[in-house]
């Protein structure tokens, strides 16, 4: 699925919270293009063009969450709000 986000100052955010369960495995791609693209390695630190992201990497359980990349950094990350 691709999500929608918005950006502010090199942080994008999803417009809508996705639920994301236990075994759930994603990515964040640019432009709906896989030329960039962000995962996270098996230590949650991110990773262009690497592995899927998975809750288990970044310590959370299935949710309903905002999906958030820090465009400086590579990191993905979850909010609830």
């Amino acid at each position: 699925t691709d999500l929608e986000m918005t950006e502010t100052d090199g942080i994008w955010k999803s417009n809508e919270a996705y639920e994301i369960g236990d075994t759930d495995e994603f990515k964040v791609r640019q432009g709906k293009s896989w030329t960039n693209n962000y995962g996270m390695n098996d230590d949650g630190t991110p990773a262009a063009d690497g592995p899927n992201a998975t809750l288990a990497k970044m310590g959370k359980t299935a949710g309903t969450y905002f999906v958030v990349l820090d465009t400086t950094t590579g990191q993905i990350s979850l909010v609830t709000e």
